[in-house]
Formats: C-alpha cells, sequence, structure tokens
C-alpha cells in the first residue's frame, strides 16, 4: 500500500505565505532606508508643498529652519523651455506635462538650491488670488497623503521633525525679490540667489571645499543658472566653459587624489548624471551639462 503522507512544508501553506510577506515586508524597508533623503548625511533638507498655499522650507536638523509662501498669482521661470508661469497654474502643467520632476526644477531655480522633497495634491487644481503670510506648518494629511517624491520613510521622519520642532526655530523669509511687468508680478530669482545666498548652505560642502568646473554646448545662461543652484547650496563653482562636444546625458568627472566622494555623489544624484574618476585642470569636479541643457534651459 503507497502511503500518501505529505512533505511537513507543504502541509501548512501558511508558512509558506509568511515567509514570503516578511521577505517583501523586508525588501521594502530596505529600499525606503537606502533611498531615503531624510537618512542622508545632510545637515539642511529642501523641502516644497505646493497648493493652495505653496510653502518651500530649509529645514536645519540642528539649525535655524527658513520658509516662505509664493502667492498663486506670482510667475516664475519653468525651466525646460516652459517660459514663465503662474504658481498656482503650475500643478496643471505637471499634470498636462506627466512630468512630475517639473516641481523640483522650478523650485530649485528659484530658491539656489537642492529641492530634496516635494509634496503636491492629486488634483490638478488651478489656484488663483494671494496667500496668507501667516506662519504655516503642514498638516499629518499634507505629509503623509498628498502626492510626493519622499518614501514612507521620509514622510514618517519629516512628520516626526515637524512635531517636535520648536517654532521658534521657524524664521520666516517675508521679503520675496520680484519685478513687476505691467500687471505681472514676476518672482526675481537672480535677485532672490544674490540676497539670500548663504541662507541654504549645506556645511559640508563649505567644509569641504570642492571646486567645480561646468561645461556646456550652448546655452551660457543654463549653465549660469546649475552654477546659481550649485553656489547656493554651498559648492564653488569657479569655472563656466564651452565644450563644442555634445554629448548625451550629464557626466560628473572628479579627481579622486583633490576631491571627496560627497560633493560629486550629490551632484550626480540631484541632476541624474553618471559619474566616473577622471582627470580635471582648473578644478576638483567637472559637470559636463550634456542633456541637462535641455532639461534646464531658461531664457
Amino acid at each position: 500500500m503507497v502511503s500518501h503522507k505529505k512533505f511537513p512544508i507543504l502541509k501548512d501553506n501558511r508558512t509558506l505565505i509568511l515567509l514570503c510577506l516578511f521577505l517583501f515586508v523586508a525588501y521594502v524597508l530596505y529600499k525606503n532606508i537606502v533611498g531615503s533623503v531624510y537618512l542622508r548625511k545632510k545637515d539642511r533638507i529642501n523641502v516644497v508643498f505646493y497648493g493652495s498655499h505653496t510653502v518651500f522650507y530649509s529645514l536645519g536638523k540642528n539649525d535655524i529652519s527658513y520658509f516662505f509662501t509664493i502667492p498663486s498669482n506670482v510667475e516664475v521661470e519653468i525651466p525646460g523651455g516652459y517660459g514663465q508661469y503662474r504658481i498656482g497654474a503650475l500643478g496643471k502643467l505637471v499634470s498636462l506635462e506627466k512630468k512630475n520632476e517639473i516641481f523640483k526644477k522650478v523650485f530649485s531655480a528659484a530658491t539656489s538650491s537642492f529641492v530634496d522633497l516635494y509634496f503636491y495634491p492629486k488634483t490638478n487644481a488651478i489656484y488663483y488670488g494671494n496667500a496668507s503670510t501667516q506662519k504655516f506648518i503642514p498638516s499629518a494629511t499634507m505629509i503623509l497623503l498628498n502626492s510626493s517624491n519622499a518614501n514612507l520613510i521620509d514622510r514618517l521622519l519629516l512628520w516626526f521633525f515637524f512635531l517636535q520642532k520648536p517654532t521658534n526655530q521657524f524664521k520666516e523669509i517675508s521679503d520675496l525679490p520680484q519685478e513687476k511687468e505691467s500687471n505681472k508680478a514676476l518672482f526675481d530669482r537672480i535677485g532672490f540667489f544674490k540676497e539670500y545666498q548663504g541662507f541654504f548652505y549645506e556645511k559640508a560642502y563649505r567644509i569641504i571645499s570642492d571646486r567645480v568646473q561646468i561645461l556646456y554646448t550652448e546655452n551660457y545662461k543654463t549653465a549660469l543658472l546649475i552654477s546659481n543652484i550649485l553656489e547656493g547650496e554651498g559648492i564653488q563653482v569657479v569655472d563656466l566653459s564651452q565644450n563644442k562636444k555634445s554629448q548625451r546625458g550629464c557626466k560628473v568627472i572628479y579627481n579622486i587624489q583633490n576631491t571627496n566622494d560627497v560633493t560629486p555623489r550629490d551632484i550626480k544624484t540631484f541632476f541624474g548624471c553618471t559619474i566616473e574618476k577622471g582627470e580635471t585642470d582648473v578644478s576638483d569636479i567637472i559637470l559636463i551639462l550634456g542633456d541637462l541643457e535641455k532639461g534646464w534651459s531658461v531664457e
């Protein structure tokens, strides 16, 4: 007579299911930790909450946190050849283009800083009028449920940051440089850079003091914009040079003998470039713009 005994591991499928569930949760947790912006060794995180009340925060983990609101009727320059748009219509543009990274580009260009995280409503409403200037702290719903490039770890840590940060550690920037053109209010990003450079410095970049050379193919203004973003972060740009040779993508080349790997790594991560070790002449790091000129182009 043949025995029909089952193997123990197949007798109870729950064991296999629980094991698969545990491995899945462990994998998701690992990916969230590795991909977390907040867990990187940065002393300052720049965050934007877009909506009817758009707010930019530069959050100092152990220092003063700055913030300012941008009224919906103010126009900003949109990198990528889009021209100028009202802040209140920016969400609609993002929805039509299906490019959420426009949020990062717009506010990084406007503030001359690396915008790390951005949050925006799931609806693509158009906002009108002026936002109030009262102090504004994002709600748990905005942090945890709004659309964002932040992962779960970043959302939870950011929520905790706002809960435990003393209110007297938030300093408002209330006088935003603007240009008047007929009946329009234009955000003056060059004026902002000149007036507030140094407010959002990443201390590590200043201590390391790596020097960057930017090579562009056609658009000097785009190279200058990217230079301002790096300088606003505390990364010294020593040269803007035209490069006759076009290149697909963008590349960060760093001299291992003269530079720490933190600065080139963060430039590579923010702009989405490839990175390699190599010889540099007038600087420690070379940023070859390549396709960045199109993606960040300004007039």
